[in-house]
């Protein structure tokens, strides 16, 4: 049976329930709601949820297809189920117990589909850590308004016993083992530990840095750079003295100009300017060759001149709320406006995965 048959079937409710049939919805049927079987029943849901638990891990820890709500759902739905069971035999061998005594004997006092969608709910809920939403998904799923109550409380419950032992829902550590370039905004740095050390931009800038220069360069020298670095920008300088930062030319907008300069059957050699002056005037591509002077390209309009800046003594902490609050992938370092480094995301995470003395394999 599949994910949805099985989740159909878990939760549908024996009241009123006809048992008869052959088809293999009727024997499921006839199994989850014959009291007769619970014994059968207990044992097949008891494999059930060992067998689904174990090949949810291995078809998650391979990266199979196989998904991760659905089967949380199915595992979940087993485990209310096989626990309303548990009640119901409960019910039948001690109806004179106080919790029981209320129940009546002609009518269906446990409703294990009300058990299946609580626990559904609550180990959906354990693995995403999602509350509100959660509740409204099952309720829209189930159609059920009256099992509103239950089911926020075992969310609630979930995420309550999930939050102090400070372990991430499954997608967070799915971020964190394959290291992509993520910065938690919740993440609580420590500043006391950041400012003892004296831990500021300059300690995790990268220096060996490869720029282009605002003019002069040549459009086959751009050409090399896209085919030899694999970086997704540049910062351009003045010259390759001082490194005075004139701004910053991603990497999609060099393809796309060098791109442009093709079509317009540039030579290789001709000069590249990334800013305005008396030559480049226009704001397009041109070419302009007066009185044997060599051929200049105007990329100037494909420089980001607006360019996230820091001082080499601005801390850790700030750089960190500077990528959170604004989104950006890349920070430059800059004292007296010459360029001193740059800070990407992934040297952020690299400094947090040293405070937290993790191993560093994935950074070239």
């Amino acid at each position: 049976m599949s994910n949805n048959q099985i989740l159909r079937s878990l939760f549908t409710s024996c009241q009123n329930v006809v048992l008869d049939g052959d088809s293999d919805s009727s024997r499921v049927t006839q199994l989850l709601c014959d009291r007769k079987s619970s014994g059968e029943l207990i044992g097949v849901l008891s494999a059930s949820i060992l067998n689904k638990f174990l090949l949810t891990l291995i078809t998650f820890g391979v990266k199979v297809p196989a998904g991760l709500f659905i089967p949380s759902l199915t595992l979940g739905a087993c485990m209310g189920r096989l626990g309303g069971t548990f009640i119901q035999h409960l019910t039948d061998a001690y109806p004179d117990w106080l919790l029981f005594r209320e129940c009546d004997s002609t009518s269906a006092c446990v409703d294990g589909a009300i058990y299946a969608i609580v626990g559904a709910a609550a180990v959906l809920a354990g693995v995403t850590q999602v509350s509100l939403s959660l509740c409204v998904v099952m309720i829209e799923l189930t159609g059920g308004l009256s099992h509103l109550l239950p089911v926020v409380v075992a969310v609630l419950s979930a995420n309550m016993v999930t939050n102090p032992l400070g372990s991430p829902s499954i997608y967070d550590s799915i971020v964190h083992v394959n290291r992509y370039p993520y910065l938690d905004v919740n993440i609580d740095l420590d500043i006391q530990k950041a400012s003892e050390f004296e831990l500021r931009a300059k300690d995790i800038m990268r220096t060996n840095l490869h720029v282009i220069k605002a003019s002069g360069s040549r459009l086959v020298e751009l050409e090399e750079i896209l085919e030899s670095l694999k970086f997704n920008g540049f910062p351009v300088v003045n010259n390759l003295v001082d490194k005075t930062l004139v701004g910053y030319l991603s990497r999609t907008e060099l393809i796309r100009a060098v791109s442009k300069a093709r079509e317009q059957s540039a030579s290789p050699a001709s000069i590249v300017s990334l800013v305005q002056d008396e030559i480049t005037h226009d704001n397009q591509l041109i070419e302009i060759a007066e009185q044997g002077s060599p051929k200049v390209l105007n990329f100037s309009k494909y420089l980001d001149s607006f360019v996230p800046l820091v001082f080499e003594d601005t801390s850790v902490y700030q750089v960190y709320r500077l990528f959170c609050k604004l989104g950006i992938r890349y920070c430059c370092v800059q004292t007296d406006g010459k360029l001193r480094g740059v800070i990407s995301k992934k040297d952020m995470i690299a400094y947090l995965d040293v405070s937290e003395e993790i191993v560093q394999n994935y950074f070239v």
